[in-house]
């Protein structure tokens, strides 16, 4: 009798193993190599946030109003003194104007028409003021408009008027040059196109005469007066703020004081250099009481400008180091 036989292969016993891989609730960083294999960094996280429990989709927007002429370049916020937000408004400026979208799903009112349509045309800042009667308003200016005033009591936008230069003044004031504008100890302060100057108005006061102030004799780098800033230093725990001015070139002029009129109580605490600033106005974010100032190098809080650090070294920390490439 023949027997037959045969070599069967037994499998191995499946064996499973399990491993815990914590969220990346680090985000992207692009300073880390691929190789690194840090778990709590991502290659990619477009509109994913860490939060306590670990990443969750951004959650967006939704449709306000439609119907301007073209893009919103700058919104501009008024809250009102009616309890119930009655009077409250949502101010969405565009190239041809000034719009009131504060309904939602509603038709944008045009409030006021720009005689300038241009590149710089509702690329504007705006600074809520309330007078010595207690008046509350809106100033707005851009590059190629000037200055507006928003009257809540009327609801109506219109050039801005009753501004004249100080007697004994060098130059003249007019309020369709103003590109800029900013309330400082309930001082208003105007810069005029192309100046290293700026003008102040009384205390407590949105028209009147306007006494004019060189920066420009402080700036090493040259170039126009870009705009002026509110630095809080201590976040507001202590008793005075800095008014900054950046000029173009990158020159930064913290002063302190209340009245520029006087030396004794008037007084520039530095010159730093921040490196050359980009086109427009909107080159600074007041943030808690952190300044960041925004240049060819990147954002520089003002702390650092402070501490010495060489805005100039490319190996410094940076704001946004993380993402940037």
């Amino acid at each position: 009798m023949l027997a037959l036989s045969s070599n069967r292969r037994v499998a191995a016993p499946r064996v499973l193993q399990s491993t815990e891989v914590a969220a990346p609730t680090g985000g992207m960083d692009a300073r880390i190599g691929v190789a690194a294999n840090i778990p709590n960094v991502c290659l990619w996280a477009i509109n994913i946030m860490p939060v306590e429990y670990g990443m969750r989709v951004r959650q967006g927007y939704r449709e306000w109003q439609i119907g301007l002429p073209s893009e919103v370049r700058t919104i501009v916020p008024y809250e009102g003194l009616v309890e119930t937000g009655l009077d409250n408004k949502i101010f969405s400026i565009c190239a041809e104007g000034i719009y009131d979208t504060s309904a939602q799903s509603g038709t944008p009112v045009q409030k006021l028409a720009f005689a300038d349509n241009g590149d710089d045309a509702g690329w504007g800042v705006y600074t809520h003021y309330v007078d010595a009667s207690g008046d509350d308003m809106i100033y707005y200016a851009d590059g190629a408009n000037g200055l507006f005033l928003y009257t809540p009591a009327t609801d109506t936008w219109a050039q801005a008027s009753g501004i004249t230069a100080a007697a004994g003044s060098l130059g003249t004031f007019d309020v369709t040059e103003v590109v800029y504008v900013v309330s400082h100890k309930l001082r208003l302060w105007l810069i005029t196109k192309s100046s290293n100057k700026a003008w102040y108005l009384p205390v407590a006061s949105f028209q009147g005469e306007a006494t004019e102030f060189f920066f420009g004799a402080k700036f090493k780098h040259g170039g126009d007066l870009v705009g002026l800033f509110n630095w809080t230093v201590d976040g507001g725990a202590g008793r005075d703020d800095h008014l900054v001015a950046v000029s173009r070139g990158g020159d930064v002029l913290p002063y302190t004081g209340d009245d520029p009129s006087s030396d004794m109580t008037w007084e520039n605490t530095g010159v730093f250099y921040v490196g050359r600033i980009p086109r427009g106005n909107r080159v600074a974010s007041e943030y808690g009481g952190e300044l960041m100032l925004l240049s060819k190098f990147g954002i520089t809080p003002m702390s650092d400008l402070l501490r010495g650090v060489e805005v100039t070294d490319p190996s410094r920390a940076r704001v946004g180091d993380k993402i940037a490439r």
